[in-house]
């Protein structure tokens, strides 16, 4: 579904409030990977979060949750 999604932004193939948007995968293998303590996650997350607060442009694609 969330490639079919992208393949029709890209061909410009969507209604116009999602004509300027642009799909990110957010794996949270990677997020915890690396951190040994629960507040490390927990500060990557705040700063995952606050970028995609400030960007209207983001469609955020978390798969197998």
């Amino acid at each position: 579904i969330v490639e079919g999604l992208a393949q029709r932004i890209m061909e410009g193939r969507v209604p116009i409030f999602l004509a300027n948007k642009r799909i990110v995968a957010l794996d949270l293998s990677l997020i915890v990977a690396g951190t040994k303590y629960r507040g490390q996650f927990e500060e990557r997350l705040k700063g995952i979060l606050k970028e995609l607060k400030e960007s209207k442009e983001l469609i955020v694609f978390i798969d197998e949750i």
